[in-house]
């Protein structure tokens, strides 16, 4: 029994970091992609008031985002716990 809810409780941990890393992957695809915008502008020299503004906009959004904690629910099974063990 303790062994089954041990690799029970490993696979919710695993779930629980491999859903973390999509988040923060996804974050980070982002800021890559906002920085490779900010080059490109820098580049053509071309800065105006409407994009500093709307990368402004795009920054602040992904530091919210970061600083927002994940929203993890967790779902009961239908199957008991208990058969789970048994």
């Amino acid at each position: 029994s303790i062994k089954r809810i041990k690799r029970t409780a490993d696979e919710c941990r695993r779930r629980l970091i491999d859903h973390t890393n999509e988040h923060v992957n996804r974050i980070e695809r982002k800021l890559n992609s906002l920085g490779e915008r900010l080059k490109q502008i820098r580049q053509d020299s071309e800065f105006n008031e409407i994009d500093l503004k709307e990368l402004k906009e795009q920054l602040t959004e992904l530091d919210e985002a970061l600083k927002t904690p994940l929203n993890v629910s967790v779902e009961q099974e239908r199957a008991s716990f208990i058969d789970k063990i048994s």
